[in-house]
């Protein structure tokens, strides 16, 4: 076993692990896979709404939503026990990047800089967490590469490379796709290496393409559809798609920086004997930056899609140090470059502090409105750390909300929301969904007021209206006087049948008051029971504030 190795992974362990305990938090998102986990888990199929009609793939990981499902089978907790199987993943892929450093010549200096370039990314230990299958994904993507390129072909096992591609082609919506990048990648690498090719890569397409298929048959029979509904609700492409995901992947590099020394190790390994394992490695890395482009970026804080790519980015940093300090003549020179290195591979981690290089005047320019929104700034978010602390609060108040709902509304109430994940989770009610993930009644093609990547074909209320569901609007808030904020809303859809209800709830020693926009009853004036609601929440709260 190499010392050095575990050495450097033992030392790089303790600031990770430190980090993603920092950043530890449940994504509202998680919650929807962990819905259809439960009730796939109960018999009730891989659905979102119970009942008769058509389910829908509101999904976007599959493999994610299996081992959920095979987690609550067997009595244990999906929320907390899939989390934790995030961040043993992270783990073990960077173990795999600084052994794959290894594999590929370079000493310790460089090795560690390649997990510097993980541990120091904030995308790497944030998402280390969150409770999707992010992390799974990249683990998937980076090991059968490993598998397949990286190993010597007596200590490879392809038969676990082919297991794993069917695994990833699984685990998101996209990831047949990243299967064929993967392949294409190490294809080109033996092939430049004069290396078999047929036997290894025919194994991983072979066994990818037979479990796929029947993959498919199941979900076209099963949801009456060929791809997940997620990709028809968020997926827009066009120009102004690209110009957004080109924001997107430029503040990704504005953000963090050390991310650019890939660029760098790229430029000066592809002239030297290292030109082939340049090139395979570039392959990967450079699909992730085109997917990110293509499809428009994400809204989700510390730049969820560029995680696959980042163990690559590390590789190319690292070659190009390697080169360097082999032209270095003397010991001094040789320190003194890796030390430089190293530090500026910590520079990436200041923005999980919320410290930054380049001004946010500068870093504005390129975030796109997911930052730019006039109402994220209101409400203080500039930074991809805020906008995360944003998403934790998030998660955790959307679960809170739900298990409010699930107290004051009868089993199998209807309701319209535009986030379906925590709020679905924690009750039984059946949800209509404005962003059109879980159920297809959606109008495509609105914008959204929120503009967030993914989030910019919300439907208009109204469009509920024919449904008559049981809910058609709430809030929960602090402080009476706040009702008033739903006005708009109300006089929207006063003539549509419906009339507001405000109701008192008890949280421990706090106070709440739970709006709710639900059918009216006939000779109800709802302006007027608006007027009354509203007056009855303000006299109560200038009571217990006095």
């Amino acid at each position: 076993m190499d010392r050095g190795l575990l050495a450097i992974f033992a030392a790089l362990m303790v600031p990770w692990s430190l980090l993603v305990y920092r950043s530890w938090f449940v994504c509202d998102d998680a919650y929807i896979s962990f819905r259809y986990a439960r009730n796939w888990a109960a018999g009730d199929g891989v659905r979102y709404n119970l009942g008769d009609g058509l389910p829908v793939e509101g999904y976007s990981e599959f493999l994610w939503v299996a081992v959920g499902a095979a987690v609550t089978v067997v009595g244990l907790d999906q929320v907390q026990i899939l989390t934790a199987f995030s961040a043993g993943f992270g783990a073990l892929l960077l173990f795999l990047t600084l052994r794959a450093a290894r594999q590929l010549g370079l000493g310790e200096p460089a090795t560690a800089l390649a997990g510097l370039m993980l541990v120091g990314v904030p995308t790497f230990t944030v998402w280390s967490t969150g409770g999707m299958g992010t992390m799974l994904h990249a683990l998937l993507v980076f090991a059968v590469f490993d598998l397949l390129a990286l190993r010597a072909d007596r200590n490879a096992n392809y038969a676990l490379a082919a297991f794993l591609g069917l695994g990833l082609a699984l685990v998101r919506v996209e990831g047949l796709a990243w299967v064929l990048v993967v392949v294409f990648a190490a294809g080109l690498y033996r092939v430049l290496e004069k290396r078999p090719v047929l036997g290894p890569l025919s194994a991983v397409l072979g066994v990818t393409a037979l479990g796929f298929a029947a993959f498919e048959a199941w979900r076209w029979g099963y949801y009456d559809a060929p791809i997940a509904n997620t990709y028809y609700a968020k997926v827009k492409f066009g120009p102004e798609a690209l110009v957004r995901g080109g924001r997107y992947v430029g503040a990704f590099f504005l953000t963090y920086l050390t991310p650019m020394l890939a660029g760098f190790g790229f430029a000066i390994g592809v002239t030297t004997a290292r030109r082939n394992q340049i090139l395979a490695l570039g392959i990967p890395a450079g699909a992730t930056l085109g997917y990110g482009l293509l499809v428009g970026g994400d809204f989700m804080a510390h730049f969820r899609l560029m995680l696959p790519g980042l163990p690559f980015l590390g590789l190319l940093a690292a070659m190009g140090l390697q080169t360097l300090l082999e032209q270095e003549t003397t010991p001094r020179g040789r320190l003194r470059m890796a030390t430089i290195g190293c530090l500026v591979a910590v520079v990436g981690i200041a923005p999980a502090f919320d410290l930054h290089v380049l001004p946010n005047e500068i870093r504005a320019r390129h975030e796109g409105p997911r930052l730019d929104d006039p109402d994220q700034e209101e409400q203080g978010v500039t930074s991809e750390q805020q906008f995360w602390l944003k998403m934790k609060n998030r998660g955790t108040g959307f679960a809170r909300r739900g298990r409010i709902l699930a107290e004051q509304l009868p089993s199998g109430a209807s309701i319209v929301l535009s986030a379906v994940g925590g709020i679905g989770y924690h009750t039984d009610l059946h949800v209509y969904d404005r962003n059109g993930l879980i159920e297809r009644r959606a109008k495509r093609g609105e914008k959204s007021d929120g503009r967030l990547p993914g989030h910019d074909q919300t439907a208009p209320l109204s469009d509920y209206l024919q449904y008559k569901p049981d809910v058609l609007y709430f809030r929960i808030f602090s402080e009476g006087p706040l009702c008033r904020q739903t006005e708009g809303v109300i006089k929207s859809h006063v003539l549509d049948g419906y009339a507001p209800e405000l109701r008192r709830i008890e949280m421990g020693d706090q106070t709440r008051w739970l709006f709710l926009v639900r059918p009216k009853e006939t000779g109800v004036d709802a302006m007027v029971a608006f007027e009354e609601a509203c007056q009855t929440a303000t006299r109560e709260f200038k009571r217990n504030t006095k």
